[in-house]
């Protein structure tokens, strides 16, 4: 029998540190001292969700998240250390991640990637109500001219990201 997979993370300051083990039928989680917390069946999987979650401190973080009907497991390719401190683990995760995908491609699960579209567009709804909202508020405390120019590079900025 081969040695099961493992992967172990932390994902913020307000979590432990967990590890994630691959057997031939689960994922055990364990917490920081080895004690086993959960089990997820392969079986019981109904999605893994693959996504990119930049940020300022960690621009490549990726994140899955493998859901069943009731419970939910969060992993990133980056373990938190400290403030503004998050370590890469890009091979330790993407070997974890190929490997969960091999021991789960035969059963029926659905494999998503991406943010949803309706995410999607409640975020650029937002940032378009935010400009708007400091439009408004500029309007009233400052030069009229120098609003109508922040706006114009506002819309570009948004135009570009999207």
């Amino acid at each position: 029998m081969l040695k099961a997979l493992t992967y172990t993370f932390r994902k913020s300051a307000f979590t432990k540190t967990q590890s994630f083990v691959l057997d031939e039928t689960q994922i055990k989680i364990f917490n920081e001292v080895k004690m086993l917390i959960d089990t997820f069946s392969y079986n019981k999987i109904k999605s893994i969700a693959m996504v990119q979650t930049p940020t300022k401190i960690a621009q490549n973080l990726h994140q899955c998240t493998i859901s069943t009907n009731n419970k939910k497991i969060v992993l990133r390719n980056y373990t938190y250390r400290g403030f503004a401190n998050l370590e890469s683990q890009n091979d330790e995760y993407l070997k974890f991640i190929i490997e969960l995908h091999q021991k789960t491609k035969s059963k029926n699960i659905q494999f998503k990637k991406g943010i949803k579209k309706q995410v999607y567009l409640a975020m650029l709804m937002f940032l378009i109500l935010m400009t708007g909202l400091m439009a408004v508020i500029s309007f009233t405390l400052y030069d009229k001219n120098k609003i109508t120019e922040m706006l114009i590079s506002s819309v570009a900025v948004i135009v570009f990201i999207f």
